[in-house]
Formats: C-alpha cells, sequence, structure tokens
C-alpha cells in the first residue's frame, strides 16, 4: 500500500496531463496537470472527471471530422489487448489563452501479469517549444515575414490573399507559411447542439461555480 500511495503521489505531482480509464474507457484517476489544460479549455476547475468516457467522447469528435480521434480509435483495439502501438502525436488548436501545441501519448494499463487493465493517457504542453521553432525559423528567413502583417481577407468566405494575389483557405494559408497542422475541436456551442449530453455537464458545472 505504501508502494501504491507513492506511485499515485509522483503520478499527481506531474506537470503534464494524465489520466487512467479502465477498459470501457471510463477515467478512474487523474492528476493536476489534466485539470489544468482541461482549464485552458473552458472546464471549470472543479469538474470531476471520474466515469467520463474518453471512447465516447473520441467517437463523437470522430463522427465530427476530428482526425486524431479516428487516429486514436483505429489503434484503440491494439492498445486494450496489451500492445504498446501508439505513436506520440503532436497537435494544434486554440484555447481561452490562445494557440496551444500539444503532444498526446497513450499506453496501455497493464497490471503484473502483463494483462491490459485499462489505458494511460498523457498531455504534455509543448507550446513553447512551438513558439522558440517558429521564432526561430522566421529569423532565419525560412517563414514568410508577411504573416506579421496585415492579411488581406474575404469578408464572405474568410479566405486569405497571399502575395500572388491566390486565394487559399485559413488553414492552407497557415500550413504553408508557417507549418502549422490542425486537428478539429468542438467549440461550446456546437458542442451544445450536436452532443448535448456532455454540454449539459459542463454548463451545470459553470453554474455551480458561478455560485
Amino acid at each position: 500500500m505504501d508502494n501504491y500511495l507513492q506511485w499515485t503521489n509522483v503520478v499527481r505531482s506531474l506537470r503534464y496531463g494524465l489520466v487512467i480509464t479502465n477498459m470501457e474507457g471510463n477515467i478512474v484517476d487523474y492528476n493536476e496537470g489534466w485539470v489544468q489544460i482541461a482549464l485552458q479549455n473552458n472546464v471549470p476547475s472543479d469538474f470531476d472527471w471520474h466515469g467520463v468516457n474518453l471512447i465516447q467522447m473520441a467517437e463523437c469528435r470522430s463522427d465530427f471530422g476530428d482526425h486524431l480521434a479516428k487516429y486514436c480509435l483505429s489503434k484503440l483495439d491494439e492498445l486494450l489487448q496489451g500492445a504498446d502501438s501508439f505513436e506520440p502525436v503532436q497537435f494544434h488548436h486554440h484555447t481561452i489563452t490562445g494557440p496551444q501545441w500539444l503532444m498526446l501519448e497513450i499506453a496501455p494499463l497493464l497490471d503484473q501479469t502483463r494483462r491490459p487493465q485499462g489505458l494511460v493517457i498523457s498531455l504534455h504542453d509543448i507550446s513553447a517549444l512551438h513558439t522558440e521553432t517558429v521564432a526561430s525559423l522566421a529569423s532565419d528567413g525560412s517563414v514568410d515575414s508577411s504573416i506579421s502583417q496585415l492579411l488581406p481577407m474575404c469578408a464572405v468566405c474568410k479566405r486569405i490573399r497571399d502575395n500572388q494575389d491566390h486565394w487559399h483557405s485559413l488553414e492552407s494559408y497557415l500550413k504553408t507559411h508557417l507549418h502549422i497542422e490542425f486537428t478539429h475541436d468542438i467549440c461550446t456551442e456546437c458542442m451544445g447542439h450536436l452532443y448535448p449530453q456532455y454540454a449539459a455537464i459542463l454548463e451545470k458545472k459553470q453554474r455551480e461555480q458561478d455560485l
């Protein structure tokens, strides 16, 4: 029991986000790092993640066209069979505090007999690393310096015009000029329309926090 408590304290003290799920995908434990990342995504700090089914959430995101969620689900059977087959994935999204880069890692949770008991999922905030990389590329001319200026955007379709008068979607423009890859998230309003079961939980917690 003492060894278990020591291990639990170590996990909870880690700065990156960590959750442990059972075989069905329900969260059985998580650390403060996970809470802080969720807080940046407008989830109340006192939200109780215990019992939240991450597999169901991934399925919802996959149905909405999230490529990262599809990739995670494609590896799910192997992971739940005990295979450490998940290659770490970097992805970019926007939070209430600005752009954020995260590193996602998933591994099977094995018992002493090497039998899978669930999943260990971690999120590392690597935004500072990407900020330094972009600044370095900009300084040596690898990134188009025009991105720091005003960008001509169509008022209707929101496409961006480049220096050759060609129009590009915002995603393709940023991929070309900043080498940014995108994943897809769901904003609060769309979450309420498409997946009210999860939105209702978050709204309830927000109301309780505001009281």
